[in-house]
Order: C-alpha cells, then sequence, then structure tokens
C-alpha cells in the first residue's frame, strides 16, 4: 500500500457516505502523518492517495476513515457525505482558506450546462442539489448542468470564468447577477 504508519495518531477523521446516494470525493491535508483505518466499519481502498499528508480518494454508500497526527489543515469534500473529526460532525468550509462567498446558478427554465472558476477555492454546498449535479476540478472550478433549481457553492477570491456550454442560466456572485461577458 502506498502509504506508512501515522506517527502515534492523535486524531480520526470519518467520511460517512450511508445511506447517501451519489458519489463522494473528498481531499484533506494534515500537518503530521495519515493512515486508513477500519474505524466504525470504513473500508481501506487501495485506489485512495496519501502523499505527505494529503489524502485524496472518494467512496458510495460507505464510509472511509483515517487516523492522523497533526493538525486537520483543510478539507474538501465533493458529495453528500457527512464528515466526523474525533466523533464530532465537522463542517469541511471550516477548514483551511475560508469560504466566505455564495455563487448561486439559478435555472431560468431550460437546460443549461456551465463552468465556473475562482481563483481561490469554490466547493459544493452540502446537501445542496449542486454536491449532485455538479463536479469541482482542482478545487477552483465548478461544472454542472441545471434543468430546474439552483446550485450554490462556497468560494474564496474572485470569480474568475463564467462559461456556458449549453444554454443560459442565471448566477449571481453574493448577491451580484454576472455573466459570461464579465469575464
Amino acid at each position: 500500500m502506498p502509504w506508512h504508519a501515522a506517527d502515534d495518531p492523535e486524531h480520526t477523521l470519518l467520511i460517512d457516505g450511508v445511506g447517501i446516494i451519489g458519489k463522494t470525493s473528498y481531499d484533506f491535508r494534515v500537518s503530521g502523518d495519515a493512515e486508513p483505518t477500519n474505524y466504525q466499519g470504513a473500508s481501506i481502498n487501495d485506489d485512495t492517495s496519501i502523499v505527505d499528508g494529503r489524502v485524496s480518494g472518494s467512496l458510495r454508500g460507505w464510509r472511509d476513515a483515517f487516523e492522523f497526527s497533526g493538525d486537520l489543515e483543510s478539507l474538501t469534500i465533493n458529495g453528500s457525505a457527512r464528515v466526523y473529526l474525533d466523533d464530532e460532525r465537522v463542517d469541511p468550509n471550516e477548514y483551511g482558506e475560508e469560504l466566505d462567498h455564495v455563487l448561486t446558478v439559478v435555472s431560468n427554465g431550460s437546460p443549461a450546462s456551465y463552468e465556473v472558476s475562482v481563483d481561490g477555492r469554490i466547493a459544493a454546498i452540502a446537501g445542496d442539489d449542486s454536491s449532485e449535479a455538479a463536479s469541482i476540478r482542482d478545487g477552483r472550478t465548478a461544472v454542472g448542468s441545471i434543468d430546474a433549481g439552483y446550485h450554490r457553492f462556497r468560494y474564496s477570491g474572485s470569480v474568475t470564468d463564467l462559461a456556458f456550454d449549453e444554454g443560459t442560466a442565471f448566477v449571481y456572485a453574493d448577491q451580484d447577477r454576472i455573466t459570461p461577458d464579465d469575464y
């Protein structure tokens, strides 16, 4: 396996997808070492990447868990899984760079495919339709399709690009409406 034992693990991080439909991908960084564990019946997957305190993986309908030393420095979740740090539920947006802006894509009643990039970090809001209908690339770009309703994301920095591959929708950066022509 491509990881080594965490030196004196101090914490446990559990990504819990039990009862959740769809895939959840995750990425987190710790200041020490991390290793997978079977805590709470979690599975250990060979496709999980652990390099220099950065852990990346995904799950569907089950749990992944990790023991680690040091501090949890950043945490990004793309999907609806719940996250627990030392058995206490946490909001992934509370770790790493503060995501202090909200981006909202609102359907205008016709199908649309969009791509929005920021110069900071962007994440789907857990439990929102965006966590099911959109994906996050490199932590900086949200890509999705919308037919009805709305998708919401939290982000840091500024919006750097907005494009529609198909159709159009209304897009708001906080309360300000933006269009592809703005970029």
